[in-house]
Formats: structure tokens, C-alpha cells, sequence
């Protein structure tokens, strides 16, 4: 497990450049969903490493689905808050937290996607 790394994540998360953005897509960003999404991806990170020892994947992955869990709750405030952009930047990052403390993955492995409630927007849904 990378420590340093793990807590260097937290600095560019994607929340950073939504909060940058809310002033312009004020429709699209919410300024308390923004907040919890940081929160939860904080407490995240914070709970990879308090375990201090090397990961199992099976452990990792219970991380992750928490954090999916509680990040489809704030999808379901209002709806597509998690669209495309969102979703791939999230996504990103989590798979830097999960190789950052020590998992591989296979080639598009998605730890996310069992859970992920957000996987299209309403929008991409009706094409």
C-alpha cells in the first residue's frame, strides 16, 4: 500500500473541478452534493489506509461498493448530478485509490460497476 499516494489522491480529486465549475453549470452542480461526494471519497481513502496492512481485493472491493452505495444515494437527489463526465472521472479516481493501495486490475476491470447506479445518464438511457 502506498500511503503517500493514497493521501496525495486527496488533493485532486475529482470534486475539486466541479466546485471550480459550479458557478457556471449551477443547474448541473450542486454545491451540497459536491461537498458529500468529497466526503465520502476522504472517508474513503481514509479507510483504505487505516487498515495498515496489505489489502485482500475482497476487502477493497467492499471499500468500494460503500462508497458506490453512498455516491447512488446523492444520484438519486438529483438525478444525472453523476453523468458521463462525472462518472468517468470518478471512476478514474477510484481505480488510482484501488491501485494505489496495492490491488491490481485486470484491463478494464470495474470494481464500481456492480453497484454503480449511475452508469447512464437519463439522457444516454433514451438513445
Amino acid at each position: 500500500m502506498d500511503v503517500i499516494k493514497l493521501k496525495s489522491l486527496k488533493e485532486t480529486k475529482p470534486t475539486q473541478i466541479w466546485l471550480q465549475e459550479v458557478d457556471e453549470f449551477y443547474d448541473k452542480y450542486n454545491l451540497e452534493l459536491i461537498e458529500n461526494t468529497n466526503k465520502f471519497l476522504d472517508s474513503f481513502i481514509d479507510r483504505l489506509i487505516s487498515y495498515k496492512s496489505p489489502l485482500s481485493k475482497q476487502t477493497v472491493k467492499g471499500e468500494v461498493k460503500e462508497l458506490v452505495l453512498l455516491l447512488n444515494e446523492l444520484n438519486e437527489i438529483q438525478p444525472d448530478y453523476l453523468a458521463t463526465t462525472e462518472r468517468e472521472d470518478l471512476c478514474m479516481f477510484i481505480d488510482n485509490c484501488i491501485l494505489a493501495s496495492g490491488i491490481e486490475l485486470e484491463k478494464h476491470e470495474d470494481l464500481t460497476f456492480e453497484w454503480r447506479e449511475w452508469r447512464l445518464s437519463s439522457t444516454e438511457k433514451s438513445r
